[in-house]
Order: C-alpha cells, then structure tokens, then sequence
C-alpha cells in the first residue's frame, strides 16, 4: 500500500528544464532515458510537474521514440538562425520539431561567449523557432561585473526587448513561451542569488512580460541548481520552475530536485 505522502502532489506545478549541453555521449543519452523515462513518468504523475529534457541533436530522435504520453518532453539546445538552405552543419528549426522536440533553448549564454552569437543571430533563431512551433526558451543573464555595478534590469530589458516584439508581431502567435533568468556569474559556480534578490528579479520580469506582450510566458531560474537548494528557489514568487545543468546528468539528483518541493 501505498503512503499518503507518495500520493501528495505538490502544490502549484513547476516546470523542470534538464539541459545536458555537451555532458553526455550519443549513447550515455539513449541509456539514460532508456532507464529512467518510466522513472520519470512516476515522477510527473506523482507531483503534476512537467519535465523538458535537453539532450544533445542525435540523441534527440531515439529519445522521442521511447517517450510516453504522460511522460517527459524534449527540447534542443539550440536551432539555426536559417531555414533550409547551403548552411553546413547547422539543424534547422523545423527538423527539430519533426524529431519531436516541442521547445528549444535560444541565447544561452555559452552559445554567445564560445560562439559570439549576437542579439541579431537570436532574433533570428527566434523566429525560425516560432515558424517551427517550437516553444522558445530565451536565456537572458548578466556578467559579474554588470550586476556587481547594479545594471541587471538595464542588461535584461536590452536582450528582451525585441523578442517580445518578435513574438508578438508573429504571423501565428505562440501559445506561450519561456525564458530563463541565468545569472552568469551563477552558472556552474555552486553561487545563487539570494532570496530577496531573485524576488526582486522575477517580479520585475513579471511585470515587464506583461507590460510589453500579450502572449502567455513562464519564468525559469538557472544557475547552480540542485538538490539542496531547489525548494528555496523555486518558493520565489513568480517563478515557475528551473532550468538544471550539471545536476540533471544522474537521475537521483535530477528526481530530488523535480521533487523537492514534497521533500521539503
């Protein structure tokens, strides 16, 4: 027989974005959702959460095949700024959706540190996103040193800005989309901003989303992410779930923070 604390749900559903980067291999991918996607579907069932998985392009499709119903949903890591055409070694957005990725990561802050992608590359990316019907999780984030000298909602309004008004100028406008507050200072660096701080943040992001689009949005938190610290962050006001590096690579970890908020 089952406890009563096995069936309690928690208490507002939260999103969980698993992003794997470059951590796992072609096969490493494939055996970890073969032994975990029914593990996972527990998980959701159990706490009402919905999970992304972000795994590298060619795990993408062998993945999806082995995804239920009512279990985790993929996204890419990232898609070309082009549709079909003479781009070697770019994936365009459309493949992405036919592979069956329902979301995509757009502007990820090591995209633009290792591969020098700029506003104009990921409004582009944006809209091939869009006409794919792919659901776009825009990464935003400042330096150190731009929130060591105060000027975070400066450097957020100048990467959202324009976005907004690609989605909402969209020929078929987007049910909804996501973006995905990371710190950069906080990636990676076991550093998270204090509670006050990201209610400062994500009340602000609130009231922006609001102000400037009509479309539906969802707000993550990402940067050091993990098991110990997942409940208090995801209690943010206006936050609605994660998005998890290096602590979404072993299953344990991963499960304890998509169930943090009934362990706590």
């Amino acid at each position: 027989m089952k406890s009563a604390k096995s069936k309690k749900k928690a208490l507002t559903p939260k999103i969980f974005v698993a992003n794997w980067k470059m951590n796992k291999s072609y096969d490493d991918s494939v055996l970890f959702a073969r032994n975990h996607i029914n593990d996972l579907a527990q998980t959701i069932l159990q706490t009402g959460h919905t999970v992304i998985i972000c795994p590298n392009y060619l795990a993408i499709a062998p993945i999806n095949a082995m995804l239920g119903s009512s279990g985790p949903m993929l996204g890419a890591q990232n898609c070309s700024r082009h549709g079909f055409g003479s781009y070697t070694g770019d994936t365009a957005a459309s493949s992405l959706a036919q592979a069956g990725c329902r979301y995509v990561l757009i502007g990820h802050s090591e995209r633009k540190r290792f591969y020098a992608e700029t506003s104009i590359d990921l409004e582009h990316k944006l809209k091939e996103a869009l006409k794919a019907e792919l659901i776009p999780i825009l990464c935003i984030g400042e330096s150190e040193q731009e929130h060591a000298e105060g000027r975070t909602r400066e450097i957020l309004e100048a990467q959202l800005a324009h976005q907004l008004e690609i989605i909402n100028a969209a020929p078929t406008q987007p049910t909804t989309y996501f973006i995905a507050y990371e710190p950069i200072w906080a990636i990676g660096s076991g550093i998270t901003p204090e509670p006050h701080d990201l209610f400062v943040i994500f009340h602000w992001l609130a009231e922006f989303c609001t102000r400037k689009s009509p479309v539906a949005y969802k707000l993550l938190y990402g940067g050091s992410v993990k098991p110990a610290n997942a409940a208090s962050i995801l209690a943010t006001k206006h936050l609605d779930g994660v998005l998890i590096g290096s602590a979404s690579l072993e299953f344990a970890s991963f499960d304890s923070i998509i169930k943090a908020d009934l362990l706590s």
